[in-house]
C-alpha cells in the first residue's frame, strides 16, 4: 500500500546516548522514546558524515558523499539540479508520485538555495544566512520550526512527504527555561542535555500536530 503521509524528522547533533531508546536511564527523551516503543528501531546505525549538509545530501540522496558530492558544510558546493545529475532526492521521486512535498529547517546552514536540498519540495521553509563573519549559523528553535509545520498540516490535503529538521541540540546551548540549564552552562553537558530535552518536546508539538491533522505518528 502507499503510504498516506510520510514524515522525516532529523535533529542535528543528537548523542544517541541522550536516547532512552539506546539505554539512557536520565529520562531526556520520553516523546522520541514514545515512538520508539511504538515503531521499530535500529540498533546498528551510523550517520555518513558527523556534519549537517553531507549527512542530510545522503539522507534525501540515498547515497554517500562521494557520489552526491556534498562532502563538508560548505556554501560553495550545492547539489546540481536534476537535469544535472543522474539521481534524484526522496522529495523529487515522491512529488513525482503525486505527494505534496514540503520541508521545514531551523539553521541556515541547510538554506535551500546555498546546498540545493529544497530540490524536489513544493515548500521549503528555511533560515536566512547568518550575517558575514557570524561565530554560529544563524537558528530558528525548535518550537518556531514545528508550529511552522504544524500550519502547512493543517491545510495539506491528500498524501504529503514532511521534513522537518531540529538544531537546538547545536552549541550554543541556550534552551528556554523550563527545559534549558542556563547562560553559565551555554557550553558543557548540562546546556546540551537542556537542549536535548527541549527538541524532544518540539518532536512531541509535531507528534500533536500530525493527529490534530488526523494522522497517526505510529
Amino acid at each position: 500500500r502507499s503510504p498516506r503521509a510520510i514524515v522525516l524528522v532529523t535533529v542535528d547533533t543528537l548523542r544517541a546516548d541522550r536516547l532512552g531508546a539506546y539505554g539512557s536511564a536520565a529520562g531526556l527523551t520520553p516523546e522520541l522514546d514514545a515512538l520508539a516503543r511504538d515503531g521499530v528501531v535500529f540498533e546498528s546505525a551510523w550517520t555518513t558524515a558527523p556534519l549537517t549538509v553531507p549527512a542530510h545530501a545522503s539522507a534525501l540522496t540515498g547515497l554517500l558523499p562521494p557520489l552526491h558530492g556534498l562532502r563538508t558544510n560548505s556554501p560553495d558546493r550545492r547539489l546540481p539540479d536534476a537535469t544535472a545529475r543522474p539521481y534524484s532526492t526522496v522529495a523529487e521521486v515522491l512529488r513525482a508520485r503525486g505527494f505534496a512535498t514540503a520541508a521545514f529547517v531551523s539553521a541556515s546552514v541547510l538554506n535551500g538555495s546555498r546546498t540545493g536540498l529544497d530540490a524536489g519540495f513544493d515548500v521549503y521553509d528555511d533560515v536566512a544566512p547568518a550575517a558575514p563573519g557570524a561565530l554560529h549559523d544563524a537558528e530558528r528553535r525548535g518550537d518556531e520550526t514545528v508550529a511552522a509545520a504544524a500550519r502547512w498540516l493543517a491545510g495539506a490535503d491528500g498524501r504529503f512527504f514532511l521534513w522537518v529538521h531540529l538544531f537546538d541540540p547545536h552549541a550554543p546551548y541556550d534552551a528556554p527555561p523550563p527545559w534549558g540549564a542556563g547562560a553559565a552552562h551555554a557550553a558543557d553537558a548540562r546546556g546540551y542535555d537542556g537542549e536535548v530535552r527541549f527538541a524532544d518536546h518540539a518532536v512531541g508539538r509535531l507528534v500533536a500536530a500530525l493527529g490534530a491533522a488526523g494522522h497517526d505518528a505510529a
